[in-house]
């Protein structure tokens, strides 16, 4: 019985090791780019000899630890491979898509970064293909037994077509930027204020000058945006700007960051527009920006916001939408949404405000 037990023990080690290999393989890689954002990958600024000689060196070692990753992730991949290699390719790839993605959703927010979103993006798009391609290839084994030479054929087809997408759009090591001439139609500006009467344009304006309170800048400070989980681009000891007028709380990619629309905010992002619709650029690929505002006015006998009930009052909704790609860094672009909703008496009295606050805004990275 006792030589039994070890015989089964024995024979699922054999069965399974190579899976513990590849798992260790990838959390090794991962490992790797951690000690290279800890370390090495932030990178010195006007560094002297010294900081650029211990740079190198850290990021040799953070290199050393991703390759030892890889040679374990194949030593297990090709153990493995002949008994069910399906299931190795879409664990493989499950956790190369998690751990890439996830990392580049993490580090997206930090322009220092790039780099390293861009190879953690790879990774993930990587880790997709190989998960397709085993899932496939389990259904096509599970259904024939034996894979014909046409549906191996058919599933080198489909990691190909999936891998072409990410590799072609990634900036090769090799890639320069190409000089791009002022083009304003690449830019846009669209302002609309619907008011019919110097009545709703006087209640537009009114909602336009209501300023967020001191409170309201400090929270949006404080705040948590979900597209920097770790708090990168801003520390926890940052403080709201200080003047009379302030409607951003912070800024990303050198771009003021809103907590509240006003004609300041509105001013402030056509400006910014404009001023690329005339600038020479040397990017990558086309820059691009836009500007969207939107500012309207109704009448409410009775308003039921939350546990408020309001009567006889005019609601202004503004909405803005402003977006830049490639225009304020080289290889990154943003993009958000902001809408305030300002209730005002027949007077043009400020009664409620929603809305403001912190602002999502997701960075895209190449």
């Amino acid at each position: 019985m006792k030589t039994k037990l070890n015989s089964s023990r024995t024979d699922t080690m054999r069965r399974f090791w190579p899976l513990l290999l590849i798992v260790g393989g990838v959390l090794i890689v991962f490992g790797g780019f951690i000690y290279d954002v800890m370390f090495a990958g932030w990178g010195p600024q006007d560094p002297t000899p010294e900081m650029s000689a211990s740079y190198a060196h850290h990021a040799g070692i953070a290199s050393v630890i991703r390759w030892c990753g890889v040679a374990v992730f194949l030593i297990g991949w090709v153990a493995g491979i002949r008994r069910f290699w399906p299931l190795l390719f879409i664990i493989g790839g499950g956790l190369l898509a998690f751990g890439g993605f996830g990392f580049a959703a993490a580090f997206a927010s930090v322009p220092r970064e790039a780099h390293f979103v861009r190879s953690a993006s790879m990774t993930g798009w990587c880790g997709v293909a190989v998960f397709l391609l085993g899932a496939v290839a389990g259904v096509i084994r599970r259904v024939t037994r034996k894979p014909s030479v046409a549906s191996l054929l058919a599933v080198t087809l489909l990691a190909w077509v999936v891998l072409s997408g990410p590799a072609t759009a990634s900036i090769t090591p090799d890639s320069n930027p190409k000089d791009w001439p002022a083009n304003p139609a690449k830019h846009r500006v669209v302002i609309t204020r619907e008011a019919p009467d110097a009545k709703q344009a006087a209640l537009i304006a009114a909602a336009e000058a209501a300023q967020p309170s001191k409170e309201t800048l400090r929270q949006a400070v404080e705040a948590r945006d979900r597209n920097d989980p770790l708090g990168l681009a801003q520390s926890k000891e940052a403080k709201p700007p200080v003047g009379d007028k302030v409607w951003w709380y912070k800024e990303q990619l050198g771009i003021r960051v809103p907590c509240a629309i006003t004609a300041d905010a509105v001013t402030y992002y056509s400006d910014l527009v404009g001023k690329y619709g005339k600038q020479v650029f040397k990017r990558y690929t086309e820059p691009s920006s836009r500007l969207d505002y939107h500012a309207g006015v109704k009448f409410h006998k009775e308003l039921k916001l939350g546990d408020k009930t309001f009567n006889d009052v005019h609601v202004v909704t503004l909405k803005l939408t402003f977006n830049q790609n490639f225009a304020a860094t080289t290889t990154e672009g943003m993009h958000f949404q902001k809408e305030r909703v300002v209730v005002l008496d027949a007077k043009g009295k400020v009664l409620h405000i929603s809305g403001d606050g912190p602002t999502e805004v997701p960075i895209l990275a190449i």
